[in-house]
């Protein structure tokens, strides 16, 4: 394991402060060196993650609090860890743990970002990252804001375009809250990048641990948030043709394997609630995850994508 500490984080301005302000946010960054089938904007994976890593270096900066970011180099070649050498050498307010793992994959590496962060006594608030996000500079305080001011339970940067495109729940209806940086919107399911709170983590970790073990993110998302669930005359005909081998849409498919893998936990756990941005803090770099409205290139300086 490297350890690179990046500047000093200076003194609470109280005692009492010095548990929360040693470490506000501490993050779990997960990379791999393949390029996804649906990646966009880039040629290469190690050109992705180098404007990634700066991107997130830079949004850090901007959030000025004290951050820990663990960052797991899955099979990665030598080069990536010079990316974050050199992308947070100016984050005065950011100390970097590097680790690495023998290409152990997708569900793996996430089990370990739980466990990275649950080993975190003195967090305030956690996040699960992934390596291809860019970020708008205030996307940290603006998902700090909603887990601190609006007891939101976990929060995503990321507007998802399948909330316009008619392809999620029918009669999808959300509350939305303005805030200062955004709105935001409550939503049944999101990816694998969002932000949360040591205590909500711990008494949801059942759901994260069902994700390592190979269920569905949208599945369980849906049996933390226990939205969409709770329809059973619109699950009896896709659960017949699910048990007959043939297709489901994907909605559908969500739900009935949230009640394959959690069955009774869906009735005896706590309801969370997960919100997301309108407009996106953040870009998923991959072709059916771009909010609408959103040009790549002009918003994004993308180069060389005209979505």
């Amino acid at each position: 394991m490297a350890r690179v500490y990046a500047g000093n984080l200076g003194q609470p301005r109280h005692k009492a402060e010095s548990a929360i302000m040693k470490q506000m946010l501490t993050i779990a960054h997960r990379v791999c060196p393949a390029l996804s089938k649906t990646a966009i904007g880039y040629a290469s994976k190690i050109e992705m993650v180098k404007a990634t890593t700066e991107s997130l270096a830079a949004a850090l900066i901007h959030y000025g609090q004290p951050v820990k970011l663990h960052v797991i180099l899955d099979g990665c070649p030598a080069d990536y860890k010079a990316l974050f050498d050199k992308s947070f050498r100016d984050a005065k307010n950011v100390e970097v743990d590097i680790s690495e793992t023998p290409s152990i994959g997708n569900n793996a590496t996430f089990g370990k970002q739980v466990d990275l962060l649950l080993e975190e006594e003195e967090a305030r608030l956690l996040y699960f990252s992934e390596d291809d996000y860019l970020y708008k500079p205030c996307a940290f305080s603006a998902m700090a804001e909603m887990l601190d001011k609006n007891g939101a339970d976990f929060v995503t940067p990321l507007d998802h375009p399948d909330r316009y495109r008619g392809i999620t729940f029918e009669n999808e209806t959300s509350p939305i809250v303005p805030a200062t940086f955004c709105h935001w919107r409550q939503v049944p399911s999101t990816c694998l990048t969002f932000m949360t709170t040591p205590s909500i983590l711990k008494r949801s970790r059942w759901v994260f641990d069902a994700y390592t073990r190979g269920t569905m993110d949208s599945s369980m998302w849906l049996a933390a948030t226990k939205q969409k669930l709770f329809a059973p005359r619109a699950l009896i005909g896709p659960g017949l043709r699910y048990l007959c081998g043939q297709n489901v849409p994907y909605p559908r498919l969500a739900q009935l394997c949230a009640w394959k893998w959690f069955g009774v936990k869906l009735f005896t756990t706590r309801k969370h609630t997960l919100w997301s941005p309108i407009p996106s803090l953040a870009i998923h770099l991959s072709s059916d995850c771009i909010p609408p409205c959103t040009s790549l290139d002009k918003d994004w300086q993308v180069k060389g994508s005209h979505s």
